[in-house]
């Protein structure tokens, strides 16, 4: 940009681009600061005639300058255009310009005249005609009112980008202010006001709103290319409706390989533009993390659509089938795994049957009620089937609690919930689906309400993402890092080369436990009793002898606790009995692979994810897409509640 010393008439053009093909040497900003020293008033940035700019919209960053010192806002005002199509003059305005066209409004144009007017050059930049600064209208003062004009509240499209990052993590608005304020300090504060924050959301999540199926398809396109073996199932009605989308990524695939033996699936609120509650399978990995295998979208939560759900995953998985799988008290679910998982092992949550008992027995239930305490203990600490039995009967005639229905249905059903019945059920250490739950959880935090189908897709894989960090960090200090050994056992030195480190803790949690106890009877050579080395005054369950037996040669130690056979690992009452009898190392049929650092070598081949070159033909996969895109049709009409959160 150039300033002319006295300004005349130009020859002005009439044909070409919107803008300075050759960029001025120098900007206005070096103009306003090499003339600083001769400005006697604060007006740094005021318009000269003549002034050339290289386009509109530098010409407007600069009076948009001189307003704020000034204290009003400014807009676009009128234009020319010639027979050729061309912008041959610009008007710049004071944002009180014109009048209202209604008389009793609360509109702030007052027909102010201040205003700048642009003219075209002859290499196509624009230079300053006329300057008018004459307001009949207030200026503003100070930093608060200034910033109330929408030309001092304009968001640029970088942190547009930023706030969009935000809002796609479920950041709330009040949250996104905040933050804005903070990356721009605690002085000046953020330089546009939150309702103009607000409105911009609102914008961002209609435009995330628009043309989504198709984002979904692309999206679906690019996870295809990355991960051949991603695998998308879309179940439809007869009408062509459809009701049901399930993926599993290639990761999720190799993950039930190994460690699909028991799975918990629950399913979370309708968080997603298509009111389709989202079902999630999760598992425990060799760290003792959770791990996620797939996720479900359901229109309906029938039996038929957990068939299909249940039976679409077994398929995805090569056929594997769960040893166990936990869920909550849904009557559909238990009826699709009776047909679809007869050989699983189907438990129920131990979480949901405390959290109705809660609901259903009411002020019996309360704190102040020897109920709960009791009512607890049966279900925390009691491991034999008959001594269950026994005391719940008990508890059930202190109370006078005969006639109540829930706790009737609840004792009916015993065996899906109560501990006694689950010691002989492998269940990887579970005996609720918290693990679904958490991860559900977590997903919450990412994926905001009423979220469109490609961003919900896209933020589940960035969940799906943050645990296979987790668990790279874990496989990396279970490689790198030595074990610290607390007890200095032998015992313990041989778990420390076996396990990784999240089991490792485990392991040392139960021999930390095992100091309490002492062998109280030597049965035999290879049997024993082990019993608590604690005073009487401690609770009937507390005091139990537990039977552990050496078998196999050596090969073996079982305890009747039955806490082997439910998570894979040793008890206690084991630990102690090996300790005694100075047997060093972990019995060899005691050690679960699962849990072991070699848990993801030498996997049989039925098992194995097939590579990308022995995929069936990606006509099933197309189908699949084709529905996708017919799931329109069943969008939600009303999005105005879009906005409001």
């Amino acid at each position: 940009m150039a300033v002319v010393g006295s300004w005349k008439k130009r020859f002005r053009g009439v044909s070409g681009p919107d803008e300075r093909i050759i960029p001025s040497k120098s900007n206005y900003l070096q103009v306003c600061i090499a003339r600083a020293t001769d400005n006697s008033n604060n007006n740094l940035f005021a318009p000269v005639n003549g002034f050339t700019f290289d386009s509109c919209k530098e010409a407007y960053e600069m009076y948009n300058l001189f307003s704020w010192e000034n204290g009003f806002g400014i807009r676009h005002g009128k234009t020319r255009i010639n027979e050729a199509k061309y912008k041959t003059m610009h008007q710049i305005v004071c944002q009180c310009q014109d009048k209202s066209e209604k008389e009793n409004s609360e509109s702030c144009r007052t027909g102010c005249k201040a205003r700048i007017r642009l003219l075209r050059t002859r290499d196509h930049g624009w230079y300053v005609t006329m300057f008018d600064n004459v307001h009949n209208h207030p200026l503003s003062a100070g930093h608060e009112e200034t910033r109330q004009w929408n030309s001092h509240s304009h968001i640029d499209p970088l942190m547009t980008d930023f706030i969009r990052n935000l809002r796609e993590n479920n950041i709330s608005l009040s949250k996104v202010y905040n933050i804005l304020c903070a990356t721009h300090g605690q002085n000046g504060g953020v330089p546009y006001r939150k309702q103009n924050l607000k409105y911009l959301c609102s914008r961002l999540a209609q435009e995330s709103i628009n043309d989504d199926i198709h984002k979904t398809i692309d999206l679906l396109h690019q996870m295809k290319t990355a991960d051949p073996n991603l695998q998308v199932y879309v179940n439809v009605d007869k009408e062509g409706s459809v009701q049901s989308i399930l993926w599993c990524t290639g990761k999720n695939r190799e993950d039930y390989a190994y460690f699909g033996d028991v799975v918990t699936f629950d399913t979370t609120y309708r968080t997603n533009l298509y009111n389709m509650p989202f079902g999630i399978f999760v598992g425990v990995n060799n760290h003792y993390q959770s791990v996620i295998f797939g996720g479900v979208l359901m229109r309906h939560e029938t039996t038929e659509g957990f068939e299909w759900a249940f039976k679409t995953f077994v398929d995805t998985m090569n056929g594997k089938h769960p040893v166990t799988i936990l869920t909550d008290q849904c009557k559909a679910m238990e009826g699709a795994m009776e047909n679809i998982l007869p050989n699983t092992n189907h438990r129920w949550c131990k979480w949901h049957v405390l959290r109705c008992a809660k609901e259903k027995l009411g002020p019996i239930y309360g704190k102040k009620s020897g109920f709960k305490h009791e009512f607890h203990e049966i279900i925390n600490d009691i491991i034999c089937v008959t001594e269950f039995e026994g005391k719940w009967a008990e508890l059930i005639d202190k109370y006078n609690l005969k006639d109540n229905p829930y706790l009737e249905n609840l004792y009916s059903k015993r065996t899906m919930w109560a501990k006694p019945y689950f010691s002989s059920v492998f269940c990887a250490g579970m005996t609720s689906t918290q693990r679904s739950e958490s991860a559900n959880h977590l997903l919450k935090q990412y994926i905001p309400r009423s979220s469109p189908m490609h961003l919900f897709v896209k933020q589940y894989n960035k969940l799906v993402q943050s645990r296979t960090a987790d668990e790279g960090r874990q496989q990396h200090m279970t490689k790198m890092k030595c074990r610290r050994l607390n007890g200095g056992f032998p015992l313990e030195a041989d778990a420390a080369k076996i396990y990784t480190k999240g089991v490792f803790i485990k392991f040392e949690e139960e021999l930390y436990q095992a100091a309490s106890f002492i062998v109280s009877n030597c049965i035999s050579n290879m049997e024993f009793e082990v019993t608590r080395a604690r005073p009487d005054y401690l609770p009937e369950y507390e005091m139990r002898r537990y039977k552990v037996a050496i078998r196999d040669g050596g090969d073996f130690i079982d305890c009747d606790c039955g806490y082997f056979q439910h998570s894979g690992m040793l008890c206690c009452h084991s630990i102690k009995v090996l300790i005694r009898n100075d047997i060093l190392k972990i019995p060899s049929k005691n050690i679960v692979k699962r849990w072991t650092k070699m848990a993801k070598e030498l996997q049989s081949s039925n098992l194995a994810v097939p590579h990308a070159s022995t995929q069936p033909d990606d006509a099933s996969y197309r189908q699949n897409i084709l529905y996708i895109a017919a799931l329109e049709t069943v969008k939600d009409t009303s999005l105005s509640c879009l906005t409001r959160h």
